[in-house]
């Protein structure tokens, strides 16, 4: 069996720390911007409701259409 991975040799564990401070900087990162593609999205979905007068059930129904959007694309992700 082949022990290296994209010049990663899995039996050096210098290499294997390596690999995994990798991964968890990709990871941090993708939380960072998905942290900041949400916030985006409430600015925007605040900014809609305030612009258009909607009243607290209008705005909570606009909030729950979101939930489910943001629900369909993780599952999409799966």
């Amino acid at each position: 069996m082949n022990k290296h991975i994209i010049g990663i040799d899995k039996g050096n564990e210098s290499d294997h720390d390596r690999v995994i401070v990798l991964l968890n900087t990709a990871r941090l990162d993708e939380r960072k911007n998905q942290a900041e593609v949400a916030a985006a999205r409430l600015v925007r979905l605040a900014s809609h409701i305030a612009q258009n007068g909607l009243n607290a059930i209008e705005a909570v129904e606009l909030l729950r259409q979101e939930a489910e959007t943001i629900g369909h694309k993780a599952q999409e992700l799966h």
